[in-house]
């Protein structure tokens, strides 16, 4: 366990790096998008619209250097930050999770008036996105999921990866969520972004981040703590809607990711219709594969959507 902590840490650092030094970091625009939310966004580029969905805890300067390389290929190439991440200033709601974010992107295409676009989301904004084609299926021209984190699936995976999945939504739960969840609700929220990284690097995960990487973390600790402390972080996503899925949909793995998507990547793949779906498996990446293989995982969105 401890070498794999050993690991995982080097990549959150990086990860967190990669998106505080990626790109021109020109201003965002504010679009409000009703119900007194808004949303900031950049965007490059001409042409068919592409819309990037960030992980938790990030925001949209985390794209910016594939805004920059889906431009130059022709497209309106669009990131933003979800309702409680940098630079927004949303007014803290219960019972925040995916089901909201997705009405919220939902509102976002409708109130910058674009034709149906092609999705691209990460981790909890690939979970977003995938409730967004579900829910909002108009809207998307394509979709691509980079490991959702989807939770409620680990406790009835099927075959032999019934128990490990169990074992896995125990640990993320007594380590992570309700330990984080407590921790906000004392007011303390260096130990809960503490508690949440040290669940996924080990012990002392955050502690060693340097100061700046750190900052970026404080300035999007407002999702984390309206996940926590929300009655349901990870929505239940029904099995017999995404067996219908009509959205063209890649799915983009990595071999040697610990993350939920381990178990659940597979489970997509299979529900999903055969003719709507194609799954890529990067070999070597953990779930950081935009990190770790960001032209192999352009490369892959760009061939998969061009005929779509």
């Amino acid at each position: 366990m401890k070498a794999q902590h050993s690991a995982v840490l080097p990549l959150l650092l990086f990860v967190v790096l990669y998106s505080v030094a990626s790109g021109q970091q020109d201003a965002p625009d504010r679009l409000p998008i009703g119900n007194g939310v808004s949303l900031h966004f950049v965007e490059r580029g001409e042409g068919d619209p592409i819309i990037f969905v960030h992980g938790l805890m990030d925001d949209y300067s985390g794209w910016l250097r594939q805004l920059e390389g889906f431009a130059k290929q022709d497209y309106r190439a669009i990131a933003y930050s979800r309702r409680y991440n940098y630079p927004n200033k949303n007014r803290l709601r219960a019972n925040h999770s995916a089901l909201v974010e997705a009405d919220d992107l939902a509102a976002f295409i409708r109130n910058l008036k674009l034709p149906k676009a092609h999705i691209v989301g990460y981790s909890y904004g690939a979970y977003t996105a995938l409730i967004l084609a579900l829910e909002h299926p108009e809207l998307v021209r394509t979709l691509t999921l980079g490991e959702p984190p989807l939770v409620p699936w680990l406790t009835d995976l099927p075959g032999d990866k019934s128990e490990a999945g169990k074992m896995h939504l125990e640990k993320l739960m007594e380590q992570g969520i309700n330990p984080t969840k407590a921790a906000f609700e004392l007011g303390r929220d260096e130990i809960a972004m503490r508690t949440m990284f040290d669940c996924i690097g080990g012990a002392g995960a955050f502690e060693r981040l340097p100061e700046f990487v750190k900052d970026k973390c404080r300035r999007n600790v407002t999702e984390l703590k309206a996940i926590a402390s929300s009655n349901a972080p990870y929505p239940f996503v029904d099995r017999k809607k995404v067996r219908s899925l009509a959205v063209p949909t890649l799915i983009l793995s990595g071999s040697k990711s610990v993350a939920v998507a381990k178990y659940t990547d597979s489970e997509l793949e299979r529900l999903i219709p055969e003719h709507s779906r194609k799954r890529i498996v990067l070999v070597g990446a953990t779930h950081i594969i935009w990190v770790q293989q960001p032209v192999q995982c352009r490369n892959a969105v760009l061939n998969f959507i061009r005929d779509k």
